[in-house]
């Protein structure tokens, strides 16, 4: 009796823990993003990218693709961004309804327009914090938060912004 008893509890474990998704290792990401300016412009963002989960999905790498306008509050110049990014970071909370992650990004971030009738384009290296909430809405989808992302830009000089980023993630 008692060794039926234990294998009923093992095939019940077994067909629960079978039932839950695995997790899949890889993730593509549709974002959008505002980025508020300090001592840098500001500027709005559409960004697509892949992520990769490693070591038991506890950790991820990630690389991103940004397109977007930079603006400031009189109007009076406007840039095209172009931003690409390679990221890592750990998963705190996996396998669960809410997910909470925390990394960073680096890489490069290209701006191009004019200024007063001259064309100029100007590359900073940008490094950015990225705490997210991924909350699953269907067994592969996820809707992605960040709600506070500070940038630091520099090239010769130092600017910042600070941003809120929200998308959908799609499990591979």
């Amino acid at each position: 009796m008692r060794c039926s008893a234990v294998v009923l509890a093992i095939a019940l474990t077994s067909s629960a823990s079978s039932a839950e998704p695995a997790g899949e290792p890889n993730r593509v990401v549709v974002d959008g993003a505002q980025e508020l300016g300090v001592v840098s412009s500001t500027h709005s963002m559409l960004t697509v990218s892949y992520a990769r989960r490693l070591w038991q999905q506890r950790l991820y790498a990630e690389a991103r693709l940004g397109s977007g306008y930079a603006y400031d509050l009189l109007e009076t110049v406007g840039l095209g961004v172009l931003e690409v990014r390679l990221g890592a970071g750990v998963v705190l909370r996996r396998d669960r309804r809410v997910e909470v992650r925390i990394g960073w990004r680096v890489g490069d971030t290209y701006l191009h327009g004019s200024l007063n009738e001259q064309p100029f384009g100007l590359h900073t290296f940008a490094i950015q914090l990225a705490p997210t909430v991924a909350v699953r809405l269907a067994s592969s989808w996820r809707l992605r938060i960040t709600p506070v992302a500070p940038t630091l830009y520099w090239n010769q000089t130092y600017a910042g912004s600070m941003g809120l980023e929200a998308g959908v993630e799609y499990a591979l």
